[in-house]
């Protein structure tokens, strides 16, 4: 590279010549530092306009499969919501899909099963035969969680709603409206019974039987007395996996090893003795089980083993 002295002002003729090679020296040298090809081994033209699309394209090219893994999963919602109340945010905001996003069927949300499924099944009497077998019907609609409803025909219910849904179906109409009412409903029947155990093999749990209402409080934040947030129908013991299930509309409980959303069967689990650190962190809790009045007794049978959740 040529050097250009600067031992007197550019003065004559030719001073707008040595001004533009002055300017093409200066241009060259930023566009070296600009595209950082100080430093390379090879500094031809060609040389450094495949370096830089090379750069770009391994900093910038993202797969549709990397782009699902990077994005952050919004949909899942461990407290679920209960029935008229203040309603969970996730479960009332919709967040409008990216490109490389496949939303997952509605079908595919909820669980099911047959009364065969059922350990105790044939031992109920006709009026818990036909509670459960109206109870996993709603199951096979698709039927997502729906705050404020208690009718199926508008695509969906939610806990409380799908609990008074289906007792009126069974005759009973002066069943109460929202979980904490109906919690008030059963122990004013004197069926109510507490549970303060977070063991799943409690003797609290000598009495329960299929049809029986489980109780939640604290699965969202609401000034209430009684709290009751949440409610759902125990279904009895599944055959295959020996595990206790429910019945009802949740956002974000577990069967089968995979989040359910809406009308579903869902595994009733308890968090073990002694309960993990992010149970007591937290303020939902199981309280109790109750018969559901109106319907006839059962008998006290043998209650089958309950499975301990391995999380």
């Amino acid at each position: 590279m040529t050097t250009i002295p600067f031992q007197r002002p550019l003065r004559g003729k030719g001073t707008w010549i040595t001004r533009v090679a002055l300017y093409m020296v200066l241009s060259s040298a930023i566009y070296h530092v600009g595209g950082e090809s100080i430093g390379a081994t090879d500094s031809t033209p060609a040389a450094q306009s495949t370096q830089s699309v090379t750069t770009v394209t391994t900093t910038t090219a993202v797969t549709p499969d990397q782009a699902v893994q990077a994005a952050p999963d919004t949909s899942a919602n461990p407290l679920p919501p209960s029935e008229v109340g203040k309603p969970d945010v996730a479960a009332t905001q919709t967040r409008a899909p990216s490109p490389v996003e496949i939303p997952t069927p509605a079908t595919n949300r909820q669980a099911t099963l047959e009364t065969s499924d059922l350990v105790e099944f044939a031992s109920q009497p006709a009026s818990i035969q036909a509670l459960l077998t109206d109870a996993l019907a709603l199951t096979k609609q698709g039927l997502v969680y729906k705050y404020g409803s208690d009718d199926p025909k508008n695509g969906g219910m939610d806990c409380s709603g799908t609990v008074n849904y289906l007792l009126h179906k069974e005759g009973l109409t002066e069943v109460p409206r929202e979980a904490s009412t109906i919690y008030k409903w059963a122990w004013e029947a004197n069926l109510f019974q507490a549970v303060n155990s977070t063991d799943p093999h409690s003797f609290e749990f000598a009495q329960l039987r299929p049809g029986d209402l489980l109780f939640w409080t604290g699965t969202y934040s609401i000034q209430r007395d009684p709290p009751i947030t949440h409610v759902m129908i125990y279904l009895g013991t599944e055959k295959k996996t020996g595990q206790r299930v429910m019945f009802g509309a949740s956002e974000g409980r577990r069967y089968g090893g995979m989040s359910r959303y809406g009308v579903s069967v869902f595994e009733f689990t308890m968090p073990g003795f002694p309960p993990p650190t992010a149970y007591t962190a937290g303020t939902a809790r199981f309280v109790g089980y109750a018969a559901i009045p109106g319907l006839p007794k059962r008998e006290t049978a043998e209650v089958p083993p309950a499975t301990t959740p391995s999380s």
